[in-house]
């Protein structure tokens, strides 16, 4: 009843900011949802300039292949360094380090966007990557005939990305429940193990990631390196054996609930 009486003295211009917050956050996770569509279908397209070459075709070739070892140098450490820009983006903003820090205090803390900046961010970091990828036209294979079994994988590859996303509280995470119910709510009332899982799992899915990057009729050189970034980068930040157990374990009562057996509550 008391948040009931402070809504409705609230004043006219902290509504106007709530409100003016809330759209924030429905436009940045809806341009990074464009970006995510891009990407999707980059990773199926993942267009290749000029006539592809096979990586030991090149090897004998060389030094008089017509692409150069300094052409290639030159585009992989482009390449790096986008990889290294999204790296600094991903984990900067993830880190709860940040806690006693101006950054912390306003973003966090008094404007309560911090989710929306997060997503921004992410969506203007892969926007970057994808607009100045370099391809090289050096294949390590090359099996057109797998085009369809390869579009079928990325298929279920973003439906089990989309599933994994269901497992956390996804207005929670992104500072859309906070703006919704106009309330100073934190993850003070969620269980240990979600918020251990909050703490250190951004978004499970390195199967899928992996998958979706592997899974292409032809792997170009460039593809190759994206796909050891990804496995290097999730599988040494965001390793955890612990939330990998509490997502089973959320994921089997879920099912269980659906299934018209449990009517529990998480």
């Amino acid at each position: 009843m008391a948040d009931e009486r402070e809504k409705e003295s609230e004043g006219f211009l902290p509504k106007v900011q709530r409100y003016s917050k809330l759209v924030l956050i429905l436009v940045c996770w809806a341009l990074l949802f464009a970006v995510v569509v891009l990407k999707a279908l980059w990773f199926i397209g993942w267009p290749v300039d000029g006539t592809p070459i096979g990586i030991l075709d090149w090897i004998k070739c060389l030094p008089n292949c017509q692409l150069s070892w300094d052409r290639v140098l030159k585009c992989l450490g482009n390449n790096v360094l986008l990889c290294a820009l999204f790296v600094v983006q991903h984990t900067f903003l993830a880190e709860r380090k940040l806690k006693e820090t101006w950054f912390h205090q306003k973003f966090f803390i008094d404007w309560k966007v911090n989710g929306a900046l997060y997503t921004l961010t992410t969506g203007i970091a892969l926007y970057v990557l994808l607009k100045n990828w370099i391809v090289v036209p050096i294949y390590i294979w090359n099996f057109p005939a797998i085009e369809s079994i390869c579009t079928v994988i990325h298929v279920v590859s973003w439906f089990s990305l989309y599933g994994t996303m269901l497992m956390q509280d996804m207005p929670e995470l992104i500072g859309l429940h906070q703006q919704v119910v106009f309330t100073n709510v934190s993850t003070s009332r969620k269980s240990s193990e979600f918020k251990s899982m909050l703490n250190k799992q951004r978004h499970l899915g390195l199967i899928p990631f992996t998958a979706l990057i592997s899974a292409c009729p032809i792997m170009t050189l460039d593809r190759f390196l994206f796909l050891v970034f990804v496995l290097t980068y999730s599988y040494a930040m965001w390793r955890d054996p612990e939330s990998f157990e509490y997502i089973r374990e959320m994921s089997t009562r879920k099912r269980t609930r659906l299934s018209g057996v449990d009517g529990r509550e998480d």
